[in-house]
């Protein structure tokens, strides 16, 4: 669930929502930096980018009250799921893609422990980012982080463009399995010239494969099954199979077996025909004379 959080608690000496701009860096402390701070104190400050943008939070300086292995004081740090608590230590933070990218909540609280002796605070600077190499924006190559956001693509050969998404070379071959989380990527053809070959009823076997043949009958028999249990009346009954015998005798499929095929459908499952009150012998003429 998408969340807004343009409403933030504040103490009134600190906290506050931070709209940056692009290139802007805004600088935020603990009250009274860089003398100690105030205990009892909780300060929210919700900072946004522009969209299509991140934030980027460096800790310039930082000490809070602890006991070397505990805070009693801390900065939490929001940059990931903005409804969960953050990480409270730490020098350099970017939001993520995962909710909120352009959004980033950071918690001061000298509350808990509010009889430890507290420090000078911190303070750490905030600036709008880009996405950099997080949107994979290299389609064929290899991208690289670079500062503020920014990024590089290393393109593979034949490859060219910002983002590697030119054919430069127009003897490469680009291919794709489209599998896993690759991207996919076609350049155009040279000409209009395509071999489209239409082929109807292809999980038939030719018998010159390796397909043994009496399987490769019994998918006729099949066939029959499903077009009487389709087929409205006897006509289109003897349309649908006389196509297909003529298709397969073309193959190399062999008359009288396709009889037997067709005498066996009529002994076995006879009950599908009946109602078109043919014979036998004629349904073999009709079918495969």
């Amino acid at each position: 669930m998408m969340i807004s959080f343009n409403h933030v608690i504040l103490n009134l000496d600190c906290g506050g929502i931070i709209d940056l701009v692009s290139g802007e860096r805004r600088t935020i402390t603990t009250p009274n930096y860089p003398s100690n701070y105030d205990v009892n104190a909780v300060c929210n400050w919700l900072i946004r980018a522009p969209t299509g943008m991140k934030v980027q939070m460096d800790m310039d300086d930082m000490q809070l009250s602890d006991n070397g292995q505990a805070c009693y004081h801390w900065l939490e740090v929001r940059y990931n799921l903005m409804g969960q608590r953050g990480p409270e230590q730490g020098e350099v933070y970017t939001t993520t893609n995962d909710e909120l990218p352009s959004h980033m909540m950071l918690k001061f609280n000298s509350i808990f422990a509010s009889d430890r002796q507290p420090q000078k605070g911190f303070s750490l600077t905030v600036k709008a980012v880009g996405k950099g190499c997080s949107v994979e924006p290299c389609v064929l190559g290899i991208c690289t982080d670079l500062a503020d956001g920014a990024y590089s693509c290393a393109c593979s050969s034949g490859i060219s463009g910002t983002n590697c998404d030119t054919v430069s070379d127009q003897s490469l071959i680009v291919t794709s399995n489209f599998d896993g989380n690759q991207k996919d990527f076609f350049a155009n053809a040279n000409d209009d010239v395509f071999d489209w070959t239409h082929r109807s009823h292809s999980n038939f076997p030719f018998l010159s494969s390796n397909i043994p043949s009496t399987p490769a009958y019994g998918v006729f028999l099949s066939q029959l099954i499903r077009y009487a249990r389709a087929s409205t009346n006897y006509t289109d009954f003897v349309l649908r199979a006389r196509r297909l015998s003529d298709k397969l005798l073309r193959q190399g499929y062999v008359c009288d077996r396709l009889t037997s095929s067709l005498r066996k459908f009529y002994g076995r499952y006879g009950e599908l025909v009946i109602h078109y009150d043919v014979p036998l012998s004629r349904m073999v003429d009709d079918i495969l004379s």
